[in-house]
């Protein structure tokens, strides 16, 4: 796509937005959730050098080695925290995590085990404030089924799937990402979801959200754009794996379910319910 010399006023607001967001809560006991994607990557730029990366994920998984490459690009290896994490600790935060989370479904705990995982991780080295990147993916045009949507059914079909999207991850977040993190004391901000953020983002057309560059579509073009000038050098326009599979939560948790004897369609949903249901009995003896 062309980019126009418009264009440039608008990346421009995109940065100095979040940019305000953030320094509003850069201190000494801030972090970020750093997957070592284009959203987590931008927003720990905005932040103080020393200001502490959180990553998680099971051993030798995409999340735990891109954060850790895209972290020493950066120059903030010695900030750079990750958590290895492994199928027992998934196994017994299942429950935990799906009792406060306001749709239990496969997908709603993985994300809240990874959102809960480093939470966690953080508070233990006491950090009382989060900055993470969710919401990026649904205003700005970063999931693969956009794409898609724009093959099958065209740009316009495509445009009220990210409006859809976009007006409903908020109650989405506040269900899900919020109560996890608030249960291990501390304050979410997430720069994306402001007021000011998903407005620019509603203003701008299809071509920024979803670029043209080659033969391929690009999701977050806006977003990857902006921080093309802050980033290192490829860093803005690099793939990455939805958390889930980057954490290697999913998987483990697939092997989890087989292993007990779930399988065929919903296995998984089933695994998660026995868990939910065995740690509610146990609560109900003890009382």
């Amino acid at each position: 796509m062309r980019w126009e010399k418009a264009d440039n006023d608008i990346r421009d607001q995109l940065l100095c937005s979040l940019k305000d967001i953030v320094s509003k809560f850069d201190d000494s006991d801030t972090a970020v959730a750093f997957s070592g994607g284009v959203d987590s990557t931008l927003l720990a730029a905005m932040t103080k050098l020393d200001t502490p990366l959180y990553t998680i994920g099971m051993k030798d998984s995409y999340d735990l080695i891109q954060a850790e490459r895209t972290a020493a690009l950066m120059g903030r290896r010695k900030w750079h925290r990750k958590l290895i994490i492994n199928v027992r600790m998934i196994e017994e935060k299942i429950p935990h995590v799906a009792k406060m989370i306001d749709m239990v479904t496969p997908m709603n705990v993985n994300l809240a085990l990874a959102q809960h995982f480093v939470a966690d991780a953080a508070s233990c080295d006491g950090i009382k404030v989060l900055i993470s990147g969710q919401g990026a993916d649904e205003i700005f045009g970063g999931y693969r089924r956009y794409v898609k949507v724009i093959h099958e059914h065209g740009s316009s079909a495509a445009m009220e799937l990210i409006e859809k999207d976009t007006g409903e991850v908020n109650g989405i977040v506040q269900g899900r990402d919020i109560p996890v993190i608030k249960e291990c004391g501390l304050t979410p901000v997430m720069p994306y979801l402001y007021d000011e953020i998903v407005s620019l983002s509603r203003s701008v057309p299809l071509s920024l959200k979803i670029g043209e560059v080659g033969e391929r579509y690009v999701g977050k073009y806006l977003l990857r754009a902006a921080a093309d000038g802050v980033l290192p050098s490829g860093t803005a326009w690099s793939d990455k794996k939805s958390i889930q599979y980057g954490t290697g939560i999913k998987r483990s948790m697939e092997k989890l379910a087989k292993a007990k004897g779930y399988t065929g369609y919903g296995f998984t949903g089933r695994y998660i319910n026995s868990l939910v249901a065995s740690t509610r009995s146990t609560s109900d003896r003890k009382c």
